[in-house]
């Protein structure tokens, strides 16, 4: 990569408090692209071979989520980075015409997900992603410091680095101190602590992990299912959206509602969503 180039789109993303996934994203991005012209600059490239390596990403990216995620990187590089305004018909970003609903865990399989889980970290993971909305990075580096005692409340750094706070029950805090008293390292600040250099928990081993046990059930879902699990239920239970807005972390009210599907839970008076999965059926001892 252009070192200028490079060094230009680290500070722009770093201003904007952009994390450091994100900025690791769009430099693969850019990466990728300067591959496919030999290793020539994005700011040498004109605007007819900025449109044919678009065409090339359309003819070679499954899936429209990720041809947009570089088309996004590479329209900001060029705006932020090089300070070239390439007109978005060279970069063009495409529709999902696929309107369907992303289906959830019902009530039943999320009993069944929680009940038969025996690996006790993985249990964390998932009510965690259920119970009070986090996402896996938010998960991975939670601190013990985080969760605020007699509060029933977790502060979360999520998205852009920004601090929100979240809710947490009863039956998720029980679980997270059996695991605190079992099976966390000591000297760590990180309750999912790994002796690696970050100290934590690769986001994308909890993702293998999940994935892995799901399929011994028969079942396909991302831990971010669990997420609009957690805000259809805190809906139909009541909870006004905005609120459901700032726990999960969102900008705006309109990606909370993409979250929610009301036809998948009953309507009842509870607000905590653990219990409310499980009903009267109680977390089992791992």
């Amino acid at each position: 990569m252009n070192r200028e180039v490079y060094n230009n789109l680290e500070k722009m993303l770093e201003m904007e408090n952009k994390s450091t996934i994100t900025f690791m994203r769009y430099a693969k991005a850019v990466r990728e692209m300067e591959v496919y012209f030999d290793g020539k600059s994005l700011s040498k490239l004109s605007d007819e071979q900025i449109s044919d390596y678009a065409y090339y990403l359309h003819k070679n990216t499954k899936s429209t989520r990720t041809y947009n995620s570089k088309i996004a990187a590479l329209r900001y590089t060029y705006r932020k980075a090089i300070k070239r305004c390439v007109a978005d018909c060279y970069l063009p970003l495409k529709r999902n015409n696929k309107k369907s609903e992303r289906i959830i865990p019902s009530k039943e399989e999320m009993v069944k997900i929680i009940t038969n889980c025996q690996d006790l970290e993985l249990l964390c993971f998932i009510m965690l992603a259920a119970g009070s909305g986090l996402r896996r990075t938010e998960i991975a580096t939670l601190k013990v410091t985080d969760i605020i005692k007699g509060r029933y409340t977790i502060s979360v750094v999520g998205k852009g680095q920004r601090e929100r706070k979240t809710v947490i029950d009863d039956a998720t805090l029980e679980v997270l101190r059996k695991y605190y008293v079992t099976k966390r390292q000591e000297n760590n600040e990180y309750l999912f602590s790994r002796k690696s250099y970050r100290g934590y928990v690769n986001a994308d081993e909890i993702t293998r992990n999940l994935r892995n046990y799901l399929y011994g059930l028969g079942m396909n879902y991302t831990l971010h299912d669990f997420r609009r699990v957690f805000a259809t239920v805190m809906y139909e239970a009541g909870v006004d959206l905005v609120a459901i807005k700032r726990y999960l972390g969102h900008d705006s009210i309109e990606t909370t509602m993409k979250y929610i599907n009301i036809e998948k839970y009953e309507q009842k008076k509870e607000v905590s969503p653990i219990n409310e999965i499980l009903s009267k059926t109680s977390t089992r001892s791992v």
